[in-house]
C-alpha cells in the first residue's frame, strides 16, 4: 500500500513540474537602430527622398540558433517586392540601409524579416508615407478689381493668366472667368465664384445663362504669412477641401485660400490672396487689390 501511494504522489509531482515549465521564446532578435539618423517608426517623406533604416539581429539566447537570412520586402498598392535576400550564419548581424522614398505618394510597407537556423522567423514593419515636393508657383501682385458698377476697373478674374475682364469680354471667355468682385450692402467687400447665387445676383443674374460657370471655392485662412509662402507647400496644405463658393466682408491683410475648377483646358490649380487695399464709397468707384500666389 505505501509502494502506491509513493508511486500516485511521484505521478502527482511529475505532472505538476510538467505544468510549472515556463513556456520559452526561442525566436531570434531583431531590432531597429534608433538615433537622429535612422527611421525607426511610420514616418512621412517628399516622394524621392533618402532616408536611412539600421536593423540588428541576434540569435536567441535560448537556443543559440545562428542567424541564416535577412530579407526585405517593399509593398505599394499591394505589390510586394523583395529588394534584398541575404544568406548568412552569424550569431550577431547588423545592417545599414539607404532607401529612396516611393515616386508615387501613398503608403509603402517596409518589411524586415530574418529566419534562423531552427527556422523560426521575426519580422518588424515600417510604414512610409510619401507625399508630392513642393512645386513652384507664380505670384501676381497689385491685382485691382472693380466693383459690378466700376466702369475703370474689370470685376472678373482669370488666375490661368492674371487677367482681370470687363463684363463684356468675360461673357465671351466663361471658362477663364475663376472669380469675381463686387459690393453688397450684406456681403460688403466680396470675391465669389460665377456659381455662387449673391455674386450673381449682384450682377443682374449674368450668370444665370453662362453654359460655363466655374465653381471655384474659398475659404478665409488664420495665422498663415503669406509674405513667406516661396513655394506651394502652404498652398496645397491650406486649399484642401473648401467648400465656400465666396468670402465676404473682406478687409485689407485678409487671406484667402481658394481651388479653381477644372475644365477641358485647365486642370485645377490651389491658390492663396491676401487683400492689400479696399477703396471707394460708390457704386461707381469701388474696388479691391489682391495679391495672389498659385501653383505653376
Amino acid at each position: 500500500m505505501a509502494a502506491v501511494l509513493l508511486a500516485t504522489s511521484a505521478l502527482f509531482t511529475s505532472c505538476s513540474d510538467d505544468k510549472d515549465d515556463p513556456i520559452v521564446d526561442k525566436t531570434p532578435n531583431l531590432t531597429f537602430v534608433g538615433g537622429t539618423n535612422y527611421v525607426s517608426s511610420d514616418a512621412s517623406f517628399v516622394v524621392g527622398a533618402s532616408f536611412k533604416v539600421g536593423i540588428n539581429a541576434s540569435a536567441n539566447s535560448s537556443s543559440s540558433e545562428k542567424i541564416r537570412k535577412v530579407v526585405i520586402t517593399r509593398v505599394f498598392n499591394n505589390t510586394p517586392v523583395v529588394i534584398s535576400n541575404r544568406s548568412m550564419k552569424e550569431s550577431n548581424y547588423s545592417l545599414d540601409t539607404t532607401f529612396t522614398a516611393n515616386q508615387n505618394t501613398g503608403i509603402e510597407k517596409f518589411m524586415f524579416v530574418i529566419t534562423d537556423d531552427a527556422g523560426l522567423t521575426k519580422e518588424l514593419t515600417l510604414n512610409i508615407t510619401t507625399t508630392a515636393a513642393a512645386g513652384d508657383i507664380k505670384s501676381y501682385t497689385a491685382v485691382l478689381m472693380g466693383g459690378q458698377g466700376n466702369v475703370n476697373a474689370g470685376s472678373f478674374y482669370s488666375s490661368k493668366d492674371n487677367t482681370v475682364m470687363f463684363q463684356a469680354t468675360a461673357i465671351t471667355n466663361q471658362s477663364s472667368v475663376d472669380f469675381v468682385f463686387w459690393y453688397g450692402t450684406s456681403n460688403l467687400y466680396a470675391i465669389g465664384a460665377p456659381t455662387n447665387t449673391d455674386a450673381n445676383t449682384a450682377f443682374e443674374s449674368l450668370f444665370t445663362n453662362w453654359t460655363t460657370k466655374n465653381d471655384t471655392k474659398f475659404k478665409k485662412l488664420s495665422g498663415v504669412n503669406f509674405d513667406g509662402i516661396t513655394d506651394d507647400s502652404v498652398i496645397t496644405a491650406q486649399a484642401t477641401g473648401l467648400t465656400d463658393t465666396k468670402v465676404s466682408s473682406l478687409t485689407v491683410n485678409d487671406v484667402v485660400a481658394f481651388e479653381t475648377a477644372a475644365t477641358s483646358t485647365y486642370a485645377s490649380r490651389k491658390g492663396i490672396f491676401k487683400v492689400i487695399e479696399v477703396s471707394g464709397t460708390s457704386a461707381t468707384n469701388r474696388a479691391i487689390k489682391i495679391q495672389v500666389k498659385i501653383q505653376d
